[in-house]
């Protein structure tokens, strides 16, 4: 819409996203007809997270008093939202018998600081760094920020630069015993560099000692301390098949904070752009906000079928299961 379309009016921009989930929901009104659906779904997301990304910092700005923030950028966005609502709101008249349930795994949050986990790790011993690698890395996010959106998309669909993209480090591997790859805009944990994962120097039978290590150490810095940083062992879902591939180490941190490998010390604060901000500012790639753990599942004309508390959004699974016995497998 933006770098091949140019629509960077609001109103043009939002009409074209307006049609497309409108259509969207006219599908799934028909489907549902014609099929007699028990259970299905609609995702609403380019949009919704567009809106999120951008408005967000938006509204942070007209909240601070700040004068250059894009009024008729928000305008349109609410606009979007009404008609977005009473879309869905509709579409909830046609089946008044029906069990709606609205789930977001996530919110985003308009990002006030950065994280490199991995500059804590080298200052507390777990990982060595290379300043060859460190300066290539660099050097491709600058290319990247250069390159038009169009361009981009396409080296993004191609598997094998996006593995070699997402393979760059700024440490040495055989030496490293831990680490942080932050690959999207939200929070990521440490994972310990062992042989059987990653062809690293740590041994199996030493990962849990490691690991308890740097949660103990990073717990102890002065700068994590002042962040409300907080590292702890992932507990990893017993049974789950692909539980190995997921960190050692968890990091909390407030919702304004996000990881990233970017950025030359363990914690940046990352201030809003000073000057005035337009659609067409949006190919530029420029992050502004981060994704934020807070999750939403209400339910609209029913009850919850399961009991695991407030917080745990697997509560939507077990619900769906309850409510169709044997028919979901």
């Amino acid at each position: 819409l933006l770098d091949d379309l140019k629509l960077y009016e609001p109103d043009a921009f939002f009409g074209q996203f307006k049609e497309m989930e409108l259509r969207r929901i006219d599908v799934f009104r028909e489907l549902s007809k014609r099929e007699k659906v028990d259970f299905g779904f609609i995702v609403i997301k380019s949009s919704t997270v567009t809106i999120e990304t951008m408005a967000s910092v938006e509204y942070e700005r007209q909240r601070n008093g700040d004068r250059s923030a894009n009024i008729e950028f928000l305008r349109a966005a609410k606009a979007f939202c009404a008609d977005l609502d009473d879309a869905i709101s509709n579409l909830v008249a046609e089946f008044p018998g029906a069990e709606i349930i609205f789930v977001s795994d996530h919110a985003m949050s308009v990002r006030t600081h950065a994280v490199n986990p991995n500059v804590a790790l080298a200052r507390l011993g777990f990982q060595t760094p290379s300043v060859a690698k460190q300066k290539t890395f660099q050097l491709v996010h600058i290319l990247k920020r250069l390159i038009p959106a169009s361009i981009k998309s396409k080296l993004k669909n191609n598997k094998n630069i996006a593995s070699k993209f997402q393979s760059m480090v700024g440490f040495e591997i055989k030496t490293s015993q831990a680490f942080c790859q932050a690959l999207s805009n939200g929070r990521h944990g440490i994972f310990i560099n062992d042989e059987v994962r990653f062809n690293g120097p740590v041994s199996v039978d030493d990962v849990q000692r490691i690991a308890q290590s740097i949660v103990d150490q990073l717990n102890q810095m002065d700068l994590a301390k002042a962040h409300g940083i907080k590292a702890s062992l992932y507990e990893k879902p017993s049974g789950a098949k692909m539980a190995w591939r997921g960190p050692d180490i968890y990091l909390d941190m407030p919702f304004a904070y996000h990881t990233t490998t970017r950025f030359s010390d363990f914690v940046t604060a990352t201030p809003l752009p000073g000057e005035p901000w337009s659609l067409a500012d949006a190919v530029k790639d420029e992050r502004t906000v981060a994704k934020s753990p807070e999750a939403l599942a209400a339910i609209v004309g029913g009850e919850w079928l399961c009991d695991k508390g407030k917080g745990n959004l697997t509560a939507v699974y077990d619900h769906v299961l309850n409510r169709h016995p044997g028919k979901v497998d």
